[in-house]
């Protein structure tokens, strides 16, 4: 039997012990290559400067705009609110923030600077400035790190006073040559307006009672809008950047109910406010402020 084994071993020949022993793989052949590679990275980047350099030279002027030297706003910053009256009441209103006293007297068509205010959820109470105080107007709003925010006290459709909370983040990618502006109706229940400029182009369409357009990029210059009840036969095709108009007269119909000029500045952003009415002593009128 042992014999017939070592007839089949035979077939199979194996290795000596010695040479069975497992020879880690070496560890320097990709620092021996290094050098080499190096060279090569080398050689690459001065080629992409080389051609960097040349595109760069070849560019025509005219191709190459100066960058806006504008800082980037912290990410974490303080909230800041501001109180705008809009409301067509014959008597003056205190404004309270969780029971403070922050605006006292506050007549139509008054706003305040901006202040700040910590984040979260604040009581804002309206309430008569003589000596009934009584409260118009209570509730709650929600105030977010980092942003601003308008209130702005309105008349009720169903009697009263409403107060109406916009966020005033403009365009956050301005050109260095334009600005951003927009419009918020806070004039009576049930209107709604359509802005036009001086060559009949639709500004904005269909703003409605306490809404606010968009804010569009606006090239700095001064205009000239006019102030029309909204077209019944919609779309209306909008300008999706505001330009100066070169065309002189109007082209607009029907007539337009009031108009008013606005001086836009570079970096900057505007919000135009419709406040009154027309059978009040508050008359209907815009008021731009800067956000």
């Amino acid at each position: 039997m042992a014999e017939n084994f070592a007839f089949i071993a035979s077939f199979f020949p194996t290795k000596p012990a010695e040479a069975m022993e497992i020879v880690p793989p070496e560890t320097n052949m990709a620092s021996e290559a290094e050098p080499e590679l190096s060279s090569c990275i080398a050689d690459n980047r001065e080629s992409d400067r080389s051609i960097s350099n040349n595109l760069i030279t070849q560019a025509p002027a005219a191709s190459v705009q100066p960058a806006c030297n504008r800082p980037f706003p912290p990410i974490s910053q303080a909230s800041r609110a501001r109180f705008l009256n809009a409301a067509a009441l014959p008597f003056s209103v205190d404004v309270l923030i969780d029971g403070r006293l922050f605006w006292q007297n506050t007549s139509f068509g008054k706003i305040s600077d901006y202040i700040p205010v910590t984040d979260g959820f604040h009581t804002i109470t309206l309430r008569r400035s003589d000596r009934m105080r009584a409260v118009l107007y209570q509730n709650q709003f929600p105030v977010r790190g980092g942003q601003k925010f308008t209130f702005t006290a309105v008349d009720s459709p169903s009697g009263g006073v409403n107060l109406i909370q916009l966020a005033d983040t403009g365009c956050t990618c301005q050109s260095c040559r334009f600005g951003c502006y927009r419009v918020a109706n806070m004039s009576f229940p049930g209107s709604s307006f359509d802005i036009r400029m001086a060559n009949g182009d639709t500004a904005f369409s269909g703003i409605g009672f306490t809404q606010a357009s968009p804010y569009k990029q606006t090239a700095a210059g001064s205009y000239r809008f006019f102030v029309t009840e909204a077209a019944s036969l919609r779309p209306i095709r909008e300008m999706p950047v505001i330009l100066q108009a070169f065309l002189s007269g109007s082209l607009m119909t029907p007539r337009p109910l009031l108009s008013y000029s606005v001086n836009v500045q570079a970096g900057k952003n505007y919000t135009t406010y419709l406040v009154g009415n027309t059978w009040t002593s508050f008359p209907f009128q815009a008021l731009t402020v800067e956000d």
